[in-house]
């Protein structure tokens, strides 16, 4: 499938580019799917306390870190290899396999399309249609299998937010295993997820599978850069060869280690995004022209085609108010019908709603 890179590098979360393009001021960014939160107070304290270190190297391979982020996924850290945000890895996992083919679900995290080109691979690609709400089309799926080397997963999957249930996941698995072609499982979202059906337990099993974790969602890590994969041993010996021993900062160590040890951050996060993502879901439903889809992690996928707005029109509108929205006209086949906002604080979810509300009821669909 053809598509113009450049569009696919556009990730959301780049206030500099807005204040550029459009002015310097305060912006409220829905664009990313950040933690609320933010830093918990104690992962911002033992980065301030860390500073002193970064005149040393940072440890080789962060096993100090694998082996924290082991214990909190549940898994024994052998499995574990760290990267400089989830990113990393799957620009090495892809190097690795080095792949003819890689079958890919569109539209999903552009990445995995660039990393694929980047090794020279052909995408074989997997198109989920609007006409079921870009739903998993488990026959599409399970009939590219013999066709690649590789398959990405994300789940849940960005930017839609559709779930994989476990037992589709695991025909998938089964699938690949007798075919030979290695998966990719994207789990960055995982900890905003109500009862994740995770690809993890079944690492063990499919020497083929790799799991990916992305830190710097939920715990408001983004820019340290910090991720892991989980595989089999000798998959993690052969990415730790791959890359450069130093790929993960101290300080992304740091604050990695203290992280996944805030127990009270952790539930608290869990309970306020339950909440917000509830009363962002039912506001939005209110709006004329927003058709929003039933979210599943901390961000929500909406259909704008009968607000008479292209999606950078929108987007363009609500900047001018102080609030950026990702704009999903830059994944495969959604065209301009689409936006994402991130679930946020209460004050900052109803600025957001008002604000699509100002705009909406002030074009009248034209």
């Amino acid at each position: 499938m053809q598509f113009d890179s450049s569009k696919l590098r556009q990730h959301g979360g780049n206030i500099r580019e807005v204040s550029r393009e459009y002015g310097p001021k305060t912006y409220l960014d829905f664009s990313a799917n950040i933690n609320p939160l933010g830093l918990a107070p104690a992962v911002e304290q033992a980065i301030r306390d860390g500073i002193s270190q970064v005149v040393y190297y940072p440890e080789p391979d962060a096993v100090t870190f694998n082996h924290a982020v082991a214990e909190y996924l549940g898994v024994d850290p052998k499995y574990v290899v760290s990267g400089n945000g989830a990113a990393e890895l799957i620009y090495l996992l892809v190097r690795r396999v080095n792949p003819r083919r890689v079958i890919i679900p569109i539209p999903t995290f552009s990445e995995y399309q660039l990393a694929s080109e980047a090794g020279n691979s052909e995408i074989v690609p997997v198109v989920l249609r609007r006409e079921t709400r870009f739903q998993w089309d488990m026959e599409a799926l399970l009939q590219a299998v013999p066709k690649g080397d590789m398959l990405f997963l994300c789940n849940p999957n960005n930017p839609v937010g559709n779930l994989l249930e476990r037992e589709n996941l695991l025909a998938v698995l089964k699938a690949c295993r007798e075919h030979g072609t290695a998966v990719v499982v994207d789990e960055s979202f995982r900890d905003f997820v109500e009862d994740m059906p995770s690809a993890l337990p079944f690492v063990e099993e499919f020497a083929n599978l790799t799991v990916l974790y992305s830190l710097t969602k939920f715990f408001a890590l983004p820019g340290l850069r910090l991720g892991c994969a989980v595989a089999q041993p000798a998959v993690v010996k052969e990415l730790n060869a791959m890359k450069d021993c130093w790929s993960v900062n101290t300080l992304a160590q740091i604050a990695g280690c203290t992280a996944v040890k805030q127990t009270g951050y952790i539930a608290e996060t869990r309970a306020l995004v339950a909440e917000e993502r509830e009363f962002l879901y039912n506001s939005l439903r209110q709006i004329r022209g927003l058709d929003p889809y039933v979210p599943s992690a901390n961000y929500i996928f909406i259909d704008i085609s009968e607000t008479g707005l292209s999606s950078g029109v929108l987007r363009d509108k609500l900047i001018e108010r102080g609030i950026i929205v990702r704009d999903c006209a830059t994944y495969p086949t959604l065209g301009e019908d689409y936006i994402r906002v991130a679930v946020k604080r209460r004050e900052e979810n109803l600025l957001l709603i008002d604000a699509l509300k100002h705009v909406l009821e002030g074009n009248d669909g034209k």
